[in-house]
């Protein structure tokens, strides 16, 4: 029987590796004599498979590049993703076929298998790709990581540069066009970045699995201004901006001002004279009137 305390050392016994657990599964139970769990780590260490990175994330068309170790002894290493065979290695003989969209490069040491695997143009999928590096014969048979490929759309402020008065409530409106996953957009005006507050997006998935996004931002118009729209995914360079200019001229409410009042004064003016003309002629006519009655007496 094995001792109590040692019993104990032995259940809170930790894997050496997140892996190793899932690989030997009695080695870590917590019910294995001492002896015996020596042997489980002693392989545990000994054999490993890694293939890095874990997680990619690329915009759609790009180079994308991953490495898959072991020192395991094996015939056959198969990289698929999503299912789908697109490379197959032979340890002895080398590269056994491959998919016209990838590319293997050895950097394999004597004790060590390193084999990295090149996508020369990663595919948009809007759903995570999972990668395969798949040995056989091995007892670590395979080791997977996630591909996540981004979509970079276009970006368009609608209303275009624009000249308003001073004070004037101002409604621009970008649209985020082609993006995956949903786009973050943001504005900026001279180059500070506008309070979230002060906008509003919205976005829809259409069927292709890509998101249209509308921004609305309003503001008052104080100073002339470059605006700008800026949306963005994840994935690196993943960036598209639009910009227009806003031109804001001084308030011309006093000269209209004027201009009411003078044609008020025209107006009024043009009346008199009109009223004055009439009673002048009127009374030449009465005066004309009443000299031919006298001539006549």
């Amino acid at each position: 029987m094995t001792h109590p305390e040692r019993r104990k050392e032995l259940q809170i016994f930790s894997p050496p590796c997140p892996c190793c657990a899932e690989q030997w599964p009695d080695c870590f139970s917590g019910n294995m004599h001492g002896h015996i769990l020596q042997l489980c780590v002693i392989q545990a260490v000994a054999s490993f498979l890694h293939l890095e990175p874990k997680t990619a994330t690329v915009l759609r068309g790009s180079e994308v590049r991953f490495n898959c170790s072991t020192d395991e002894s094996w015939d056959v290493m198969t990289w698929l993703l999503g299912g789908r065979t697109i490379l197959s290695i032979s340890e002895v003989h080398g590269l056994l076929g491959r998919d016209d969209s990838v590319w293997t490069v050895n950097h394999s040491l004597s004790s060590v298998s390193v084999w990295e695997l090149v996508l020369m143009n990663a595919s948009f999928s809007p759903t995570v790709q999972e990668l395969t590096c798949e040995l056989l014969p091995t007892k670590i048979s395979r080791s997977t990581a996630d591909l996540f490929v981004q979509e970079k759309g276009n970006v368009r402020i609608l209303e275009g540069d624009l000249s308003v008065q001073e004070g004037m409530l101002v409604t621009f409106r970008c649209q985020a066009l082609g993006w995956y996953p949903k786009p973050s957009v943001s504005w900026l005006v001279n180059a500070t970045a506008v309070d979230r507050g002060d906008y509003n997006t919205s976005s829809l998935q259409d069927p292709s699995g890509l998101f249209n996004s509308t921004s609305v931002l309003e503001m008052k118009a104080e100073a002339s201004s470059a605006v700008e729209c800026v949306a963005s995914v994840s994935a690196a360079l993943a960036q598209q901006t639009s910009s227009v200019k806003l031109t804001v001229v001084a308030p011309q409410t006093t000269q209209q001002d004027h201009t009411v009042v003078i044609a008020v004064i025209v107006s009024v003016c043009t009346i008199i004279l009109l009223a004055a003309l009439i009673l002048i002629l009127c009374y030449r006519k009465k005066r004309t009137k009443l000299s031919s009655e006298n001539k006549c007496r």
